[in-house]
């Protein structure tokens, strides 16, 4: 070959390499449709971009579920914003990180905020959760009624202190219905104390929160009386809400929108984990069940405590047994009057509604 056909042969291999080199790069920088790979259509050029949101939750709490569904699902950065959790030893120290500013909003449940609002503080309540639960006893007790169960002289276990919403309602109940207390012998213990307790004592029962509750049903336990029963016959006959997100009015004023997302995000994963096993063999880390049965239990109680709607009538269920504690039981509490968030009926059916969608 001469050198002047050699010289021609190696520019159109430079000028093919090149061309190829180009389109290459064209192809990768050239922007590839949610719709052929699944995702969400929204993008942003960076997460840093976005404002956050810090919510704190007990470190080992079942919340903690919800907020792995929406970062592990991008359903933060897919609405908006960027969450962060940030992860409390206690009640106590959620308290304090609402109160220093060092979190926009934490868990908790009305009594707190009614004490906040009545010291001039102005925090409101998002409601998300229900009271649920009830007086659990070994199986082989479970055929007697509650009267019966009182003539025992028997041991109650109480987790969450004298104030635990439960344990209300049940010296409510029993005053209502002209059963005798006095001859019960109270316990207040941590939730695993009582789980423990109870199984060593045949005339012993226990309030407890709904996931030790769970732990206790797998090894046949049953509740003698619920505490939907015993909402019943106090005339609340709907959900009552407990538990939810608070924040401050002042964050909610002026991130309202911020505020919103997030709450469209925790209502998103709930269905999530409502409709979704392959979403809770996921997490199932997270929960610590100690055994599958635990994990199914877990899995099948969840639901029972999510509150299935909230509006004027979940709201007068409220103010109505915060009456009832505060009269029959001669607690002084404080004014339950404006503790949820005003727009929280409206969000509320929105927020669920997309998640719906």
């Amino acid at each position: 070959m001469s050198y002047g056909v050699s010289m021609v042969v190696n520019a159109i291999k430079v000028l093919l390499f090149t061309l190829l080199t180009f389109a290459t790069l064209s192809l990768l920088s050239f922007p590839v449709s949610a719709e052929n790979n699944n995702i969400e259509s929204t993008s942003f050029d960076s997460d840093t971009e976005l404002p956050s949101i810090s919510v704190g939750v007990l470190k080992f709490g079942t919340i903690n579920w919800e907020m792995d569904v929406i970062k592990y699902h991008r359903l933060d950065i897919n609405s908006g914003y960027k969450l962060k959790v940030v992860p409390l030893a206690s009640k106590n120290a959620a308290s304090v990180a609402l109160q220093s500013n060092a979190v926009d909003i934490i868990m908790t449940d009305v009594f707190w905020v009614a004490k906040q609002r009545a010291m001039q503080k102005s925090y409101q309540l998002y409601p998300t959760t229900k009271l649920t639960g009830g007086i659990y006893s070994r199986v082989q007790k479970n055929n007697i009624s509650l009267m019966k169960w009182l003539t025992y002289n028997p041991t109650l276990g109480v987790a969450g202190g004298k104030f635990d919403k439960n344990w209300l309602v049940t010296q409510a109940y029993l005053q209502n219905q002209n059963l005798p207390m006095d001859n019960i012998k109270l316990k207040f213990a941590a939730p695993p104390l009582l789980n423990r307790m109870i199984q060593n004592h045949n005339d012993a029962a226990v309030i407890n929160f709904w996931h030790y509750t769970a732990r206790l049903k797998t090894l046949g336990f049953k509740p003698i009386i619920s505490t939907s029963e015993m909402l019943n016959s106090l005339n609340i006959t709907t959900d009552l809400p407990m538990l939810g997100w608070a924040f401050h009015q002042d964050f909610a004023n002026t991130k309202s929108a911020l505020l919103k997302q997030f709450l469209y995000s925790s209502h998103q994963a709930k269905q999530f984990l409502l409709k979704n096993k392959h979403e809770w063999h996921r997490i199932k880390h997270l929960t610590k069940a100690e055994n599958e049965d635990i994990f199914l239990q877990l899995q099948k109680d969840y639901p029972k405590t999510l509150l299935s709607n909230f509006t004027e009538a979940e709201s007068n269920s409220f103010v109505h047994a915060y009456t009832i504690f505060a009269n029959m039981l001669n607690i002084q509490l404080d004014s339950p009057a404006d503790v949820f968030w005003s727009p929280a009926k409206d969000v509320w059916h929105e927020a669920k509604t997309k998640a719906l969608d």
